[in-house]
């Protein structure tokens, strides 16, 4: 076996951390302008205050592209992956392996999807296949492929804004501190804070759209966490 037969398979997941950075590097500076505020405004009802989201400017539409260019990287590794593999097992050309996804546990145990990696040692099927690649059972991993999936297919990588870190400080009294869901536009409600010698500091961040069993974290934080799962499932065959 050849112990750098991987290298071309990370180089992938290694592009993809470079353009993380330089998107990452994109986003501060977009953020650093201000292009959104929170504008806080009595609570009618006379509770504290209601944190409303201002917009000037709207996400670069560049930002939905990058994501969508890292995420088709960090995917398709594990394709070079199963392809590396198959190699290891005197398949050198294997044009019907990838890895496999499936929507069920039941789906994933189906021959049509072990076909795709029938050209693997049964070892490597194993253990290809206890990473539960499918719907319910390896979230993270599931969510990897699904996004890929569908932004191959429709306007899937919406970016838009929502909560960062929330922070308060001071000595005081807090009545109350309630949160609305966002993505958010223009006027919506993003926070009610009632409080006495406190102060209330919320960022904002760019994420993607909803995201099936993951939710909304931000891009930035997302796409990391996709290469660091990417890269150990990779170097598991090492």
């Amino acid at each position: 076996m050849d112990p750098d037969d991987l290298d071309d398979v990370l180089a992938k997941v290694e592009w993809a951390d470079y353009q993380i950075d330089a998107l990452e590097k994109g986003l501060k500076e977009f953020l650093d302008r201000k292009p959104y505020r929170l504008r806080p405004e009595p609570d009618p009802e006379g509770h504290g205050l209601i944190y409303f989201f201002k917009a000037a400017a709207p996400v670069p539409r560049a930002v939905g592209v990058q994501t969508g260019a890292i995420i088709h990287a960090q995917r398709s590794a594990l394709d070079l992956l199963a392809c590396a593999l198959a190699a290891r097992n005197g398949r050198p050309v294997p044009t019907d392996t990838c890895f496999p996804f499936a929507r069920s546990e039941q789906q994933l145990a189906d021959k049509r999807t072990k076909r795709k990696i029938r050209a693997l040692s049964e070892a490597d099927q194993a253990a290809v296949l206890a990473f539960r690649p499918y719907r319910g059972g390896n979230a993270p991993l599931y969510a990897l492929h699904d996004l890929d999936r569908m932004d191959k297919h429709r306007k899937l990588l919406v970016c838009g804004v929502d909560r960062g870190e929330v922070a308060f400080t001071g000595s005081g009294f807090l009545g109350m501190m309630a949160f609305f869901e966002g993505p958010f536009h223009d006027g919506d409600p993003v926070a009610r804070w009632d409080a006495r010698g406190l102060e209330l500091n919320i960022s904002l961040d760019v994420t993607l759209a909803e995201v099936p069993d993951i939710g909304r974290p931000p891009a930035v934080q997302l796409l990391r966490s996709f290469s660091g799962m990417t890269r150990a499932i990779i170097e598991t065959f090492r």
